[in-house]
């Protein structure tokens, strides 16, 4: 199931350019010859690790951390000082039902 749930977020956001941390999660993870369930675990991972870049181009219109700020200080607050990481594991958990 979370293996459905990850090939739909791949499909909605497959050309956006924060999926650069994605892939490089999904090819190390690949290149360790982990199991599919872990290498869709590995890019979800890279997703959750540019979170904050949404935020930083809304706010500074760029992606230069050293023109605006750091995406992964942003992220960290969007997902854990915000709580957005609770509701996100509640979705998940709500599909994978």
């Amino acid at each position: 199931m979370l293996v459905n749930i990850i090939q739909k977020m791949k499909n909605k956001i497959k050309d956006r350019t924060h999926t650069k941390s994605c892939k490089k999660c999904k090819w190390y993870s690949e290149n360790l010859k982990l199991s599919k369930e872990d290498i869709d675990l590995a890019w979800l991972i890279g997703l959750l690790h540019d979170i904050g870049r949404f935020e930083q181009v809304r706010l500074y219109h760029t992606f230069n951390d050293g023109k605006s700020v750091n995406h992964a200080e942003i992220g960290v607050k969007i997902l854990f000082e915000d709580g957005l990481i609770r509701e996100f594991i509640e979705r998940i958990n709500s599909m994978m039902k």
